[in-house]
């Protein structure tokens, strides 16, 4: 191992290697970015070591395969739900660099397969609401920020905030998902105070990027001055709470609730159509709409062939997606899903499914041609 000095590493900037402590645990992946002066005087005390040189495989041998999306973003969810849950304990050591990496990790798993990890948003239960939404959201705003051609950098402080927008609440939002009454007006003053304590909690933590506490502060106003905790207004309303608002709102309504049924992917793209302009940002919403799909990575959707399948690549055009076929159209289960493209007529989508209607198991590494299994990592 080689060890990492002070001007090896600039702050503000991705790191370029993965970095390890002097017992070989990971601390930093690849393109993770160091906030602070601090931070980084900190790690280099404690022993920062480069993985590059001693990570090679010897001559000869293969390096081993690169994690599939649905490792990384496995690794993610468990991450986050350590660091959010271990809040109640005080002060976490490196907090803002713990997320920014996890942050970085959602950009790998992105680079790699944006479609698996989309498919993500609509095959993965594994761990509970409050842990998987914010990842999914993050999936979302990574997926429509490339397309805004924003830095790595920017996109990560992005992330951080999707991941944490939440912060504020999280033993409360662990009640609300399975709640089927309406809220008492206690819980209804903490949902509308927890940007602001949200903000509170982090700054106790050591965040300071403006981005990143903007965006959480103000993730639920209103561009017609609705929204909460100040009622701001239009272009008052930072962009990257705007992209997060929409990114939120599509992930809800993809997502089963106790109250209601989960919508099928066109549903909740009418439904953030329907707040276009009121509530959300319409050009963003456009955005997402090109982004995601209409037939997004992950969904079921019965073909003309009477087939159920599951979308696994966005196509040229928005309405002929590349799918896998899992269920023949005498109900019997196929081996080994069968590829179709949905711009040949027999296959043409025919109607989304949501997961309620169909009680299947899938396996998504076996969809996307990964060779672990799901849940590994």
């Amino acid at each position: 191992m080689q060890r990492v000095r002070e001007s090896d590493i600039i702050v503000g900037k991705p790191i370029k290697w993965d970095a390890y402590n002097d017992k070989g645990d990971l601390l930093l992946r690849k393109g993770c970015i160091i906030e602070s002066e601090s931070q980084l005087t900190a790690l280099i005390e404690r022993g920062l070591y480069h993985a590059e040189d001693w990570c090679q495989p010897e001559q000869g041998e293969k390096a081993g395969p690169s994690p599939s999306p649905f490792q990384i973003l496995e690794g993610v969810q468990k991450h986050l739900s350590c660091l959010l849950h271990g809040m109640t304990t005080g002060l976490t050591k490196d907090f803002s660099l713990k997320i920014l990496n996890l942050s970085s990790m959602i950009q790998q798993a992105c680079e790699r397969d944006n479609d698996a990890s989309i498919g993500v948003i609509f095959l993965n239960s594994t761990y509970p609401y409050t842990i998987r939404h914010p990842v999914n959201v993050a999936v979302v705003c990574e997926t429509i920020t490339r397309r805004m051609k924003w830095t790595d950098d920017d996109r990560a402080y992005l992330l951080a905030a999707a991941l944490t927008a939440n912060i504020g609440m999280i033993q409360l939002q662990d009640s609300l998902h399975l709640q089927k009454d309406p809220l008492s007006q206690e819980q209804r003053h903490q949902v509308r105070e927890h940007p602001a304590r949200g903000v509170e909690i982090l700054l106790s933590q050591g965040v300071t990027h403006e981005t990143w506490l903007d965006a959480v502060q103000h993730h639920h106003e209103a561009l017609d001055g609705s929204g909460y905790p100040y009622g701001l207004k239009g272009e008052a309303i930072p962009v990257a709470a705007r992209i997060i608002a929409v990114a939120d709102h599509y992930c809800a309504g993809v997502s089963k609730r106790s109250y209601r049924q989960v919508l099928t992917p066109d549903q909740a793209m009418k439904d953030i159509y329907l707040s276009s302009g009121k509530r959300i940002d319409p050009d963003i919403v456009t955005l997402c709409v090109k982004a995601i799909g209409l037939y997004p990575p992950g969904s079921l959707v019965k073909l003309a062939n009477n087939e159920i399948a599951v979308v696994t690549h966005r196509g040229e055009k928005a309405h002929t997606p590349f799918v896998k076929s899992i269920i023949r159209a005498n109900g019997t289960l196929f081996l080994n899903p069968a590829k179709r493209d949905c711009s040949q007529e027999e296959f043409k989508v025919q109607e989304l499914l949501s997961s309620d209607q169909e009680k299947i198991a899938i396996n998504p590494c076996q969809l996307w041609g990964y060779g672990e299994l799901w849940g590994a990592n």
